[in-house]
């Protein structure tokens, strides 16, 4: 499975057009190359270097100029698996075999900067970052699953299943990169990070004021009791102020001992 980011991609050519020309702009070249051949079409959604936004763009096109069936593994799968989210067919129960990860992690891997395309293609991310840290336990995908959740936050967007997600695949040593974004220029980062790391006492008590200093205390706390954090799994859809994370042997007093 392939483990660069996206932006570490080549631009394929129906992504160059949908960049410079956004998904009407795309939709439109596209239709008139499927018009004249559906085999050079179905080539370019084909390419490697293609990313998950393009084919998402391009399912209405797929379906007027009947090319699913000349589409690789990879296509077939990410628009079955898109099919199914969007129907709400896909259970949280679902189990896609081992060779699906590259797909899935694919969809998210190459789609998460398009995030906010709209609300049908944002629920997708949610959907393959939640499969992909539950059942994979792909913690390649961590940094943007991170970046992604406060960046919806800044917005006032939803962000329930992408933290669940997070957290799924995420290791207490994961915590100390997240207790960065207590030092951030942006309130609303400052604000999410402490909702997420409630359960350090420093947090807790909101005993520091200085994000530096919360910044410090939080990160010192965290490494010193990294072996002793166990995750609780609990998440904003089963209570209003979950609590992620507690120490082993919660009725001892949690000063830090390795």
């Amino acid at each position: 499975m392939a483990s660069g980011y996206a932006t570490t991609r080549k631009t394929a050519w129906l992504d160059g057009i949908r960049i410079r020309h956004g998904a009407d702009g795309l939709k439109r070249e596209f239709h008139s190359i499927a018009g004249g051949d559906r085999d050079k079409a179905a080539g370019m959604l084909n390419e490697s270097a293609v990313r998950y936004p393009s084919l998402f763009v391009l399912q209405p096109e797929i379906v007027k100029h009947d090319l699913f069936d000349r589409l690789n593994p990879r296509n077939r799968f990410a628009l079955d698996l898109t099919g199914g989210v969007l129907a709400g067919s896909l259970s949280n129960t679902y189990t896609p075999k081992p060779e699906d990860h590259e797909h899935i992690h694919w969809m998210f891997d190459t789609g998460y900067a398009n995030d906010g395309l709209n609300d049908q293609y944002d629920e997708v991310m949610d959907k393959t970052a939640l499969l992909l840290s539950r059942v994979y336990g792909d913690r390649l995908c961590l940094k943007p699953m991170e970046e992604l959740m406060f960046r919806r936050n800044r917005k006032g967007a939803y962000i329930y299943d992408l933290v669940w997600a997070y957290f799924e695949s995420s290791r207490p040593e994961d915590l100390i990169r997240l207790s960065q974004r207590l030092r951030s220029h942006d309130p609303k980062d400052v604000e999410l990070a402490r909702k997420l790391l409630n359960f350090v006492p420093c947090i807790e008590a909101n005993i520091e004021r200085s994000p530096e200093k919360l910044w410090r205390c939080t990160a010192e706390w965290l490494r010193r009791n990294r072996r002793r954090l166990v995750y609780t799994g609990e998440s904003m859809q089963m209570k209003g102020n979950p609590r992620r994370y507690a120490l082993a042997g919660a009725g001892e007093e949690a000063r830090g001992d390795d």
